[in-house]
């Protein structure tokens, strides 16, 4: 057993675990007892689940009748918490995660994207989210809609109306886009959090070329590491940054590290439209995790599935 090839079912036991020791395809005494804990835990959950099942129906209705009391008792303190949330984007990968979590915890939601993608809101939630077709890139101008009735688009006025406390930007890689987005937003939602990325560090700095070798990394280390106030990429292209409409674009047009030096310039925009106490800025690394359309991750448990020596990275 303590060999037993990483394939077919054995794989599907140790997928779920974090830190499964494995090489060249074959367990390892940590990763058996890991599994073997694991299987105990559904085993007891299973356990538990057929304990209720078979409890009386008047112990289940006492059970019952008390959750709903609880919840009437709380749900002055859940309305007082539960935000009206507005997600730019919201329908891929990260963008799905948050709106998810934001339902589960009880939050009104709004999206707005083009709409041009699958799987869509409607898709995904239903009625669980107002969804608001609008293109922050497009030309400011009007459009009649089926019930022949006109209205304003382009630059965001098709959110005209409505109120939010909160904006999360999910999708912003252009500083004219932020531009758009701050503007029409500005007076009607309270607090922007804008998704960026680690890639807005110039890593060609000399503050980061000293970690290249053991003693520079020890001393970076000892001072705490990364820290926002690293030094930030500067767009080098030759194009006006707030013009750009598309990230396709030659290299003389964008200059180097583009995705980077153009999302210093969202941040500043956001941050200078709602000053440092209503803007919340995140710079995650490299994301992982359900409907990732790159592959990066579902690779390696597809790939270790199939058994025999795997190259590592």
């Amino acid at each position: 057993p303590l060999t037993q090839p990483l394939t077919g079912k054995a794989a599907t036991a140790g997928g779920g675990t974090s830190g499964t020791a494995v090489y060249r395809g074959r367990y390892t005494l940590a990763g058996i007892a890991e599994i073997e804990q694991l299987r105990r835990r559904r085993e007891q959950a299973e356990c538990r689940r057929r304990t209720r099942s078979q409890q009386p129906s008047e112990a289940r209705s006492t059970r019952q009748a008390s959750a709903a009391s609880r919840a009437r008792r709380d749900a002055p303190n859940r309305r007082a918490l539960e935000m009206r949330v507005l997600v730019l984007g919201g329908t891929q990968f990260v963008g799905r995660a948050i709106v998810d979590a934001l339902l589960a915890s009880g939050h009104s939601v709004t999206l707005t994207n083009r709409g041009q993608s699958e799987p869509t809101a409607s898709d995904l939630w239903g009625e669980k989210v107002q969804f608001i077709a609008a293109d922050r890139l497009a030309a400011a101008g009007t459009a009649v809609d089926e019930a022949g009735h006109t209205k304003a688009t382009g630059d965001l006025q098709e959110l005209a109306g409505q109120t939010w406390d909160v904006a999360i930007d999910v999708n912003c890689y252009l500083p004219l886009a932020a531009l758009k987005s701050t503007a029409a937003l500005q007076a009607t939602v309270g607090f922007y959090c804008f998704i960026s990325t680690v890639s807005v560090y110039d890593v060609g700095h000399e503050r980061f070329s000293a970690a290249s070798t053991p003693d520079g990394l020890a001393a970076l280390s000892a001072a705490g590491g990364l820290r926002e106030d690293a030094p930030l990429l500067q767009f080098s292209g030759k194009a006006d940054p707030y013009t750009i409409a598309s990230q396709r674009g030659s290299d003389e047009e964008l200059g180097e590290n583009s995705y980077g030096a153009l999302k210093v310039l969202c941040e500043e925009i956001v941050k200078d439209a709602y000053g440092p106490a209503g803007t919340l800025i995140i710079r995650p690394g490299i994301v992982a995790g359900a409907f990732d359309p790159s592959g990066r991750l579902s690779y390696w448990p597809k790939r270790v599935s199939r058994g025999g020596t795997t190259l590592a990275p």
